[in-house]
């Protein structure tokens, strides 16, 4: 087994200590939300403590992917009684209302609090301010030219029990792929065209002679 930077392989070598357990009763897939997971869940309870007690709770999510919708479920487990997505993507507000139960909009007006961006462009930092209560704007999606954060693993087990403990429903909303699909998959989420908040690269997944030759040249 070759040892090398990244995770795009069947099988990866690293140091035990960076591993988290699956538990034996949750599904393989929902270890694929911990990540996400682990950038919205502490966010969001920042956010909420760093509010005004008394100010109203009618949050704002910019942005319907992984970590937009994630931060979306962490504030109503929270305790956010008002949360709306907005989210550009047609087919992804879609999939948004009718598979994870969000009220997911094209656009909206009004004060919110707190605003989450989870896009981090320029346009959406302007919508966040502008959209804002006095108050709490949390952006939690750094743009590609910012300085990376490094991880903590203390944050980042604290969103596997999240997950795996079920506080956030059964997370069924992605989108599967074979792991030799990786790069049309990326385009898709890169270019808008992924109607899912998350697509899940599968090592083991069995594929028809038609989808090798069309997704998978090398293993044809």
């Amino acid at each position: 087994m070759a040892v090398r930077e990244g995770a795009f392989a069947q099988y990866v070598a690293m140091p035990a200590t960076n591993l988290v357990a699956v538990p034996n009763h949750a599904p393989l897939y929902r270890a694929a939300r911990v990540e996400p997971m682990a950038v919205s869940w502490p966010a969001a309870r920042l956010g909420l403590a760093a509010q005004h007690p008394k100010a109203e709770r009618n949050a704002l999510v910019l942005g319907g992917e992984a970590i937009g919708l994630g931060a979306a479920l962490a504030l109503s487990a929270i305790g956010v009684p008002e949360i709306v997505i907005i989210e550009p993507n047609a087919e992804r507000r879609s999939v948004l209302k009718a598979k994870c139960g969000e009220n997911a909009l094209a656009s909206t007006k009004g004060q919110f609090a707190p605003v989450v961006d989870a896009v981090g462009t320029a346009a959406t930092c302007a919508s966040a301010s502008g959209l804002a209560q006095p108050g709490v704007i949390l952006n939690i999606c750094l743009p590609a030219s910012s300085v990376p954060i490094p991880l903590r693993s203390k944050i980042f087990r604290m969103a596997a029990e999240t997950v795996f403990g079920g506080y956030l429903g059964d997370m069924n909303w992605f989108e599967p792929h074979p792991l030799c699909n990786g790069a049309q998959a990326f385009a898709e989420l890169r270019f808008g065209r992924a109607a899912a908040p998350k697509i899940v690269l599968d090592p083991w997944a069995r594929t028809s002679a038609v989808e090798r030759r069309k997704h998978c040249p090398r293993l044809s």
